[in-house]
């Protein structure tokens, strides 16, 4: 791989680390204080925002001043049903087809670190059920086992759904109680059309050396989703074709200065 393009890469990477929530947005600059604040306690925390915002950025936070600690990001739009309870509280040997050892599950694998939960609104009610008692309890039973096992890790949610409307629905889509045991922390992250100052500065932060200066970012990036991943793709867009700011995607619209 050309060190150029290994650099971009790693480049382009640093804006997903924790220390790197770049921002000059005053309710942002609060929520990143925020959660600075609250690193070191064990209560569960809830990230509200559209896709693409930053909330696993700033659910690493919560690993404080260990940032050797365990840190999983758990996708629940693609826990399979079957697969719930044996991926996150484990599984004992023979419990099902396929399980050949005893094996911990993510809680327990991640000792006093975080598992992050991302997009939870997106859970089936069962699975919400199986979630809250642990929650609760800070305790799994592993699949095929009798015994149960303690917990240490630090829940941590994000989801860019109405958790609250969504327990209130008839029927309901999100259980009313596990949306008041996981909400009492709650963080909101901002998309770059409620602060785009930022995106200038999140931009010059992703570039390179080798990348050509960028002085305005169209407002369709701004204001389409507003996220930092559209950004990047037009970041990209330019250092791959070699072209200049206004000739990348020419059908964009006026530019914020």
């Amino acid at each position: 791989m050309p060190p150029a393009f290994a650099a971009n890469i790693l480049k382009s990477a640093l804006v997903r680390r924790a220390d790197c929530y770049i921002t000059n947005h005053g309710p942002s600059q609060q929520m990143v204080a925020c959660a600075k604040l609250i690193a070191f306690r064990a209560e569960p925390v809830l990230i509200t925002g559209p896709s693409g915002t930053g909330k696993e950025m700033i659910a690493r936070m919560m690993l404080g001043n260990r940032p050797d600690s365990y840190f999983y990001p758990v996708n629940c739009a693609g826990l399979v049903d079957t697969l719930f309870e044996s991926l996150l509280f484990g599984h004992k040997r023979g419990s099902f087809t396929g399980a050949q050892s005893d094996k911990p599950g993510i809680l327990v694998t991640a000792r006093d670190g975080v598992v992050f939960f991302d997009e939870v609104g997106e859970l089936p009610l069962n699975q919400q059920a199986k979630l809250l008692r642990v929650i609760q309890e800070r305790r799994v039973l592993p699949v095929g086992s009798d015994t149960e096992v303690p917990i240490m890790c630090r829940f941590v949610f994000a989801t860019n759904r109405n958790l609250e409307a969504m327990s209130l629905t008839t029927p309901a889509t999100f259980r009313e109680d596990l949306y008041y045991r996981i909400c009492a922390i709650t963080l909101q992250t901002w998309p770059l059309s409620a602060r785009p100052d930022d995106a200038i500065l999140i931009a010059d932060h992703i570039t390179t050396e080798d990348d050509e200066p960028v002085h305005k970012v169209p407002a369709s990036i701004i204001n389409s989703g507003g996220n930092v991943r559209a950004l990047e793709n037009w970041i990209v867009q330019r250092r791959v074709f070699g072209v200049g700011l206004d000739d990348v995607n020419p059908a964009v619209g006026d530019n914020v200065e």
